[in-house]
């Protein structure tokens, strides 16, 4: 299990792929979508660490604990409806 410094790192890197990503968006736009969930991902995974020394192991166990409890409500909002995982696995259906 990945504790808070791993994941933190993880989302880093991420955010630096990203940041290569982006001079040629039009045609990574589908990889940068993925890995800004990823980065998603491990930030989720980092609070998670912090406060609750919880890891998720699924996608849906993430979904479920972010949605259940009122302290990351706000979280979940934002990391499943609105689109961020949504966005992720529609990138890849064009």
């Amino acid at each position: 299990m990945a504790n808070k410094e791993n994941h933190l790192n993880l989302a880093s890197h991420n955010q630096d792929t990203i940041n290569f990503l982006l001079p040629e968006i039009n045609n990574y736009s589908d990889w940068i979508t993925t890995i800004a969930f990823y980065k998603a991902v491990h930030l989720v995974e980092a609070l998670f660490a912090k406060e609750k020394k919880f890891h998720s192991s699924n996608h849906e166990i993430r979904e479920e604990y972010l949605k259940r409890d009122n302290n990351y409500f706000n979280i979940w909002k934002h990391y499943r409806p609105s689109g961020c995982f949504n966005n992720s696995t529609l990138s890849f259906q064009h």
